[in-house]
């Protein structure tokens, strides 16, 4: 998680025009909703894998529990630059937007992990509900319809 803050903080130290800033806000949003996609692709995985049989209960927690952390220390980088007022204006929504759909994700692989340690199925109903409305807010943001 280190190594992200100071990628991102080395690229805030090279941006020294109006459109390096540009390109480095761009990135930074590129690189975020890059990070939606896949982190929603890997929860998918890791439930596919546990209901396949593929992982067994001990590594399918261990690997969501590893994604959903990853999920919540970005969420809480993206929450930052919009408290600090450090993206511009026209970027604030697609980051609020971004900041909801991490908490969707981390919504859904939480609960996955309650799902395989109770076999209740409120939590797997919970799980694809997460997993639909993060899917719908994805695709919308990174115009993949």
């Amino acid at each position: 998680m280190k190594k992200i803050a100071c990628a991102l903080a080395l690229l805030a130290a090279l941006a020294t025009d109006a459109r390096a800033t540009e390109d480095l806000y761009q990135t930074v949003g590129a690189a975020g909703g890059s990070n939606l996609y896949v982190t929603g692709i890997a929860i998918g995985v890791i439930a596919d894998a546990y209901e396949r049989k593929i992982y067994d209960a001990d590594k399918a927690t261990d690997l969501a529990v590893s994604i959903v952390g990853q999920a919540k220390v970005l969420r809480g980088f993206y929450r930052t630059l919009i408290e600090k007022n450090a993206m511009p204006q026209h970027d604030v929504s697609f980051m609020r937007e971004m900041v909801l759909v991490y908490g969707l994700l981390i919504a859904e692989g939480e609960a996955l992990v309650k799902y395989i340690k109770t076999g209740n199925g409120e939590h797997a109903s919970e799980y694809h509900k997460n997993r639909t409305d993060a899917w719908a807010r994805i695709e919308k943001l990174l115009n993949m319809q």
